[in-house]
């Protein structure tokens, strides 16, 4: 249990520039809609001493962050903006979130990706978790990795994306950085498409060809990782 929270909670959610991964919650709230609230990893709120998370936005996470960062970055002016605006006791600031404690994988696909598209749109659309082997390697060569996904086209990243959805903030005329709301009841009555482990394997797979002198390692797993996933599936249609 507390590798997978590990694994759910506790990573970088950027993974290039132009792509973003969130934890979104699932559950039912008492109007009988799904939550769908997504925001960064370390923002979710945390019992201390446990490996038990919730969905309500942890302030103090943007806080402690922005202490760490320069004067210029966005986190530290976010910071700022919303000491302005709601003063300087974080635990004053608007409350955010259902208060559902977060199953990564019990109530079925549990992560939003945001792609950016070629116009500088933002789309965004539920996908399976990246798959373990892949994201610790990523990490290990990330500078090269981002570099090389700019060099994706717009048509060959959508080949791979399932149904999309534009964000929807959380509250009415204001917007919190990275903190959005998804229709997911709408997803699901669409069929649930998600981006599978698969399409994760093949756009790895894809990025990496663009620079195989340093991702050869990347390149090299995702198609061990692809031909696993391929007798999966040949195995199951037999059952």
């Amino acid at each position: 249990m507390q590798k997978e929270y590990l694994k759910a909670l506790d990573f970088s959610d950027q993974i290039t520039d132009r792509l973003r991964l969130y934890n979104v919650c699932r559950a039912k709230m008492g109007n009988g809609c799904t939550c769908g609230l997504a925001f960064p990893a370390k923002m979710w709120t945390q019992t201390p001493g446990t490996w038990k998370f919730f969905c309500k936005v942890d302030w103090s996470a943007l806080v402690n962050a922005a202490l760490t960062m320069d004067d210029d970055s966005h986190i530290r002016k976010y910071a700022l903006m919303m000491i302005e605006k709601h003063g300087e006791d974080w635990n004053r600031w608007p409350p955010i979130g259902c208060g559902a404690k977060f199953f990564p994988w019990r109530r079925g696909a549990s992560m939003v990706a945001e792609l950016q598209m070629d116009d500088g749109h933002w789309e965004a659309f539920m996908a399976d978790r990246l798959p373990t082997e892949l994201d610790d390697a990523i990490k290990k060569c990330r500078a090269d990795f981002v570099k090389a996904s700019k060099m994706m086209d717009e048509t060959e990243v959508q080949a791979l994306m399932p149904m999309s959805f534009p964000m929807s903030f959380v509250l009415p005329g204001e917007q919190y950085m990275a903190i959005a709301r998804y229709p997911i009841d709408e997803w699901v009555s669409n069929g649930e498409p998600v981006l599978t482990t698969m399409s994760w394997i093949k756009l790895c797979i894809k990025i990496a060809e663009k620079d195989n002198t340093n991702l050869h390692s990347i390149l090299e797993l995702g198609e061990k990782l692809k031909e696993r996933e391929e007798k999966k599936v040949a195995q199951q249609s037999k059952m």
